[in-house]
């Protein structure tokens, strides 16, 4: 099998006596891992978050194969002075490489994914994580329902305040009343009630943090403690 795509890396390790294995997220292949020759030698580019292009070869299934890598874009270089979007970026990538199983394709989340890096020096970058974190739940499975059609029913039709932690649908001011100490807070930012910014953001961290976790399914994800340090 030969595989010619572009990806991002997610992580790098040392292998023998100069190679390097590499796990990417590729536009074709999904997850994939393989040795990179000569590997040592090319740490600058061999960075978690960068993007390039590979080409990953293997005769049989049980092969780890080999990849070529060519850098086409250093994402981490811009941001080696930014604690907070530096920790974002190392996040990003650690939980896809936590969640995403190997060798099966997530073409909309690949997207959602390099829209995501190219945002980095952009204002507002915390929010569109966020918003990226909702995506990566939706591909992995644990997708909410956060709109008015898809929420728990409400006749009296009074806003959506709650989200489920059971089933991830948003809840209403009237029908989450009797048990909002059991529920998750909506923030403003996926169509909830109006809050400070800042507690808005930390409500939104916590309800994907939340899935997130239950989809891991025990693993941890050091980085997002450090990221939430760094953000507030």
């Amino acid at each position: 099998m030969i595989v010619n795509s572009p990806a991002v890396l997610l992580a790098c390790r040392a292998h023998g006596e100069g190679g390097a294995i590499i796990t990417v997220f590729s536009q074709q292949q999904g997850v994939v891992s393989g040795l990179v020759r000569g590997g040592r030698k090319k740490r600058a580019e061999l960075q978690a978050g960068n993007f390039g292009n590979i080409v990953w070869k293997r005769r049989l299934e049980t092969q780890l194969g080999t990849i070529q890598w060519e850098l086409l874009r250093n994402y981490s270089v811009p941001i080696l002075e930014d604690i907070k979007r530096l920790q974002a970026l190392q996040y990003a990538v650690e939980v896809l490489r936590l969640l995403l199983p190997e060798g099966e394709s997530y073409f909309k989340l690949y997207e959602q994914t390099l829209d995501f890096l190219d945002s980095f020096l952009d204002d507002g970058f915390e929010k569109r994580l966020v918003f990226w974190e909702l995506g990566l739940l939706m591909a992995v499975g644990y997708g909410l329902s956060l709109t008015e059609k898809d929420a728990v029913p409400c006749e009296q039709k009074t806003a959506l305040a709650y989200v489920s932690p059971n089933t991830g649908r948003a809840v209403s001011l009237v029908v989450g009343a009797d048990y909002k100490d059991k529920l998750l807070t909506l923030p403003h930012l996926f169509g909830g009630l109006k809050h400070e910014e800042e507690d808005d953001l930390m409500a939104a961290f916590s309800l994907t943090g939340f899935f997130i976790d239950r989809a891991l399914q025990g693993k941890s994800v050091p980085t997002r403690k450090a990221l939430l340090e760094a953000i507030f």
